[in-house]
C-alpha cells in the first residue's frame, strides 16, 4: 500500500518530469524562433507600411462568409466515415418509420407553458 509521503513524492516527480519535458521542448523550438527573426528591425518598417496599405480593410461578417463559402464548397471537407452495420440499420429504420404517421396541417391541442422571457 502506498504511503501519502510515497505518493506527494510521485505526485513531484511527475511534475518535474513536465517542467524539464517543457523546456526541452522550448529549447528545441529556439533554433527555428531565430531563423525567422530578421537581424535589424529598421529594415522592417517600410516593409509593414507596405503592407498595411496593400492589405484590404476587413469587415465585421467577413470571416463569417468565407467559412461559409469554403463550407459551401466542400473543399476542406474531410474524407467520409462509413456507418457501423449496427448504426446503419437503426438509422434505417428510423428513417423507414418516418413515412408511417402524416404530417399534420395543424395540431389540435395548443402547448401552455409559462414563459421564462420576461
Amino acid at each position: 500500500m502506498a504511503t501519502p509521503d510515497s505518493i506527494i513524492d510521485r505526485s513531484r516527480q511527475h511534475r518535474l518530469l513536465a517542467v524539464f519535458a517543457g523546456a526541452l521542448l522550448l529549447l528545441s523550438a529556439l533554433p527555428c524562433l531565430a531563423q525567422s527573426v530578421p537581424d535589424t528591425a529598421a529594415s522592417d518598417a517600410p516593409r509593414d507600411a507596405a503592407a498595411s496599405q496593400a492589405a484590404p480593410k476587413r469587415r465585421v461578417g467577413d470571416a463569417t462568409t468565407e467559412l461559409l463559402t469554403l463550407q459551401e464548397s466542400g473543399a476542406a471537407a474531410g474524407k467520409t466515415l462509413p456507418m457501423l452495420g449496427a448504426t446503419t440499420g437503426l438509422s434505417w429504420q428510423r428513417y423507414q418509420d418516418s413515412f408511417k404517421f402524416k404530417i399534420p396541417e395543424s395540431f389540435k391541442t395548443k402547448v401552455e407553458s409559462p414563459t421564462t422571457n420576461r
